[in-house]
């Protein structure tokens, strides 16, 4: 049984030998894997100091030398590849902004990038005495042309910044340039500027800027100050040669302040013959007109005007010299090429002037065939050319004119002119001209309408409305205003009605009220009539009166209030059913002298 076992055993031990033998290869394979790690720490970006330095990136890696690469993109940032590291070095950063690069570490697909960053030089731009980077201000006075700004900069300092809302101020140049040992130099800028001739203070922020480094600047204020009241004028002004006739004269000038920055004094021997006009500033925004009288003396006299800044602050003025022809005792010449054009009721004459006019005064003189009598008619102006002769006739046939001048001393021209011309008809009413400016209102409504124009401007498609969105101001009736250039007594009201709408707001009946003052106050007013219209047939259609309007002596201010309208009368003040509304309204004088109390007056 023992021997058996042993058989066994043997049999077992031979068949796993077998076995094994059997499953061996007939050759050997290596596995190895490459790669290239850089370890986080390393990874961390290098920053540099102002001075340079060195720093090693560690590499771990299996891969042959030759077969993995480190490269900068940047040429101050060098490195230096080994075994098992990479060296960065960098040498004096000498511009005054941080400088940055990238350190690649890569084989095949295995790739780091490490930054690098390095500081630059410190900037710094001063300004000013005390040398300031900002807060410094240079104050400059009135009329200063050229400031200078003292700056110590280690930056080339190429970018001078003034407001393109500035144009009182232009950077000019850089100069005075010096270099200190610590880099720093010393300059001024140089700035020219305009006068301030203005009454307030005023300022311009100018920035300071280098292209090595756009990011840093400086700032400073440039204030100047203001300046007092200055009065000037062209030379061309400043001497005037007037005539011995006289005239009126202008003086142009130029001032930076309200009416109260100048004055002005006539020399006290000038003031019999130098006059100032009545104050004006209509004529220019500064100028003041004088009446130089006839010199009726045979010397020539001289006067001054002296215009003064009562500024005390400023020395400014100029001087007027005024110098008179003497009087030359010869008759005036005559006016030139008199000619008379007709019109409705009335003459036009007009002429000419002479190359040297030497009167002062014109006469026309002529025969009234109506009136059976001579009229004669004053000009005391030597400068017009025209004049219009009323209450003339168709009737009358021609009217014959007789003009003559006169000098100063009161001489008479030896050369009288004449001419002759004829009228046309004189109306029984004359339309008055009105204006915008001549007319006003109480209770107009805005946005329904054109206003006030729309009542004058003679199209039938615009129109007026009265207030209706409101109630009256003041629970007054609503009226329109006259404020005539001239008085009437006697006149006619009418109307054209709206020309859509449906009619209703046409007036029916108007109070005509009368003032000599004009003023916002009832008792000033008078009632002279109340007058009641014919309603027009069809819309934009024509409103004539019942009467006509004759007060009791005549008036410049009239107020037209209407009391009905077509769809409401009476018409109630008090709340907001007092409107109404027209297109046009026209007001004629009554001329009671008109062509046919002419004829009868001529017998005809």
């Amino acid at each position: 049984m023992k021997k058996n076992i042993i058989i066994i055993a043997m049999i077992g031990t031979l068949g796993l030998s077998s076995g094994i033998v059997s499953c061996s290869p007939d050759y050997q394979t290596e596995f190895e894997k490459k790669t290239l790690v850089v370890s986080d720490k390393n990874q961390s970006p290098i920053l540099f100091p102002l001075e340079g330095g060195e720093r090693q990136i560690y590499v771990e890696t299996n891969v042959e030398f030759t077969n993995w690469q480190a490269e900068s993109n940047a040429e101050w940032c060098q490195i230096e590849r080994q075994q098992d590291k990479v060296i960065v070095s960098v040498g004096k950063n000498e511009i005054y902004k941080v400088r940055m690069a990238r350190i690649s570490i890569s084989y095949g697909y295995q790739a780091y990038d490490i930054v690098v960053t390095q500081f630059g030089l410190e900037p710094a731009i001063l300004v000013g005495e005390e040398g300031k980077q900002d807060g410094y201000i240079k104050e400059i006075g009135a009329q200063e042309k050229k400031v200078s700004i003292p700056v110590r900069t280690n930056l080339n300092l190429d970018n001078i910044i003034v407001p393109d809302t500035v144009s009182w101020l232009r950077f000019s140049k850089i100069s005075a340039v010096t270099r200190a040992p610590e880099n720093i130099s010393a300059q001024e800028l140089q700035f020219e500027l305009d006068q301030n001739t203005d009454t307030i203070v005023r300022y311009c922020t100018v920035t300071l800027q280098s292209s090595e480094n756009y990011n840093f600047t400086s700032t400073f204020l440039i204030k100047q100050q203001k300046r007092g009241y200055i009065v000037e004028a062209d030379e061309s002004v400043l001497n005037q040669r007037i005539e011995a006739s006289g005239k009126t004269i202008t003086i142009p000038f130029n001032i930076n302040g309200p009416a109260i920055a100048y004055t002005y004094e006539i020399e006290e021997e000038a003031k019999e013959w130098i006059v100032p006009t009545p104050a004006s500033r209509a004529l220019r925004a500064a100028s003041e007109s004088f009446v130089i009288k006839p010199n009726i003396k045979e010397q020539e006299r001289i006067g001054r005007i002296t215009f003064r800044s009562p500024d005390a602050s400023e020395n400014s003025s100029f001087v007027v010299t005024v110098t008179q022809d003497k009087f030359i005792p010869v008759a005036p010449q005559n006016i030139i090429n008199p000619i008379a054009t007709p019109g409705a009721g009335f003459i036009n004459l007009k002429w000419q002037m002479p190359d040297k006019v030497d009167f002062t005064k014109i006469s026309i003189e002529y025969y009234d065939a109506v009136q059976r009598k001579t009229i004669k008619k004053e000009i005391n102006d030597n400068t017009t050319t025209g004049f219009i002769i009323d209450h003339t006739y168709k009737a009358a046939g021609e009217y014959s004119f007789k003009f003559m001048t006169y000098g100063p001393t009161g001489m008479e021209t030896e050369t009288p002119v004449s001419c002759v011309g004829t009228s046309n008809e004189s109306p029984r009413s004359i339309k008055i001209d009105l204006t915008a400016a001549m007319i006003s209102a109480n209770a107009t409504q805005s946005g329904d309408g054109q206003g006030i124009p729309g009542l004058i401007d003679g199209v039938v498609t615009t129109y007026y409305h009265t207030l209706w969105s409101a109630v009256s101001p003041g629970g007054k009736p609503h009226y329109v205003q006259f404020n005539l250039k001239e008085p009437i007594q006697t006149f006619s009201i009418e109307y054209d009605g709206r020309h859509n709408g449906d009619g209703g707001g046409d007036v029916k009946r108007a109070g005509v009220w009368v003032s000599t003052t004009g003023a916002n106050v009832d008792s000033d007013w008078v009632k002279a009539e109340t007058i009641n219209f014919t309603m027009p047939t069809s819309r934009g259609g024509h409103a004539t009166p019942d009467k006509q309007v004759e007060a009791d002596k005549a008036y410049k201010y009239i107020r037209f209030t209407p009391e009905a309208r077509r769809n409401a009368d009476p018409l109630v003040s008090s709340g907001q059913n007092g409107w109404w509304n027209m297109a046009n309204i026209y007001l004629y004088k009554i001329n009671f002298q008109d062509e046919a109390w002419a004829k009868k007056e001529l017998g005809l």
